[in-house]
């Protein structure tokens, strides 16, 4: 395939890419990036497309495996966040690592027994930092909805770590 048949053939599907793009990763960035990413890799492999009974499905399926290929390494990347522990930033690092793992963990068990939609609101918004927009959108719920869940997750985790007198730590 030569420089003018790709242009031919193969730009103007760049609305249809970006279309199911959009349809997997549900951000406009993410699915004008694939789109590019698409024709790159369409122009690369551009003499095995000519062996192709239908360059339109060939491209159809390549854009849905990288979409998927895009939101598996989101998720990995995601679940690696949601394995390390929750460390609080502090200046001078005056906690103790051993007190550090300790509280983070601690605070980890209490987010578990939180009601579902208040752990749901807070691990999103805390550990995946997204906006309470996309939390909101994510649940099918307000946006204010999404911001008086989180306050109240917090609520609740600040009763239990006052509870627990893990405050005490910090005091010299």
């Amino acid at each position: 395939m030569e420089e003018k048949e790709y242009k031919d053939r193969i730009i103007p599907m760049g609305n249809w890419i970006y279309k199911i793009a959009k349809c997997f990763l549900k951000n406009r960035e993410d699915s004008e990036d694939l789109r590019q990413n698409v024709f790159k890799w369409a122009w690369i492999v551009r003499q095995e497309l000519d062996k192709c009974c239908s360059i339109e499905a060939y491209i159809n399926s390549a854009t849905r495996f990288m979409c998927i290929d895009k939101l598996r390494k989101e998720q990995h990347e995601k679940e690696a966040l949601r394995k390390q522990p929750i460390e609080p930033v502090t200046e001078g690092d005056v906690l103790d690592p051993i007190d550090r793992k300790y509280i983070c963990q601690r605070i980890r068990e209490i987010a578990d027994t939180l009601p579902p939609d208040k752990k749901d609101v807070f691990m999103l918004r805390w550990i995946e930092g997204l906006e309470y927009s996309e939390i909101a959108d994510k649940y099918g719920m307000t946006l204010n909805l999404a911001y008086i869940n989180n306050t109240r997750a917090f609520k609740l985790i600040l009763e239990q770590v006052q509870k627990l007198k893990l405050h005490e730590l910090y005091r010299d």
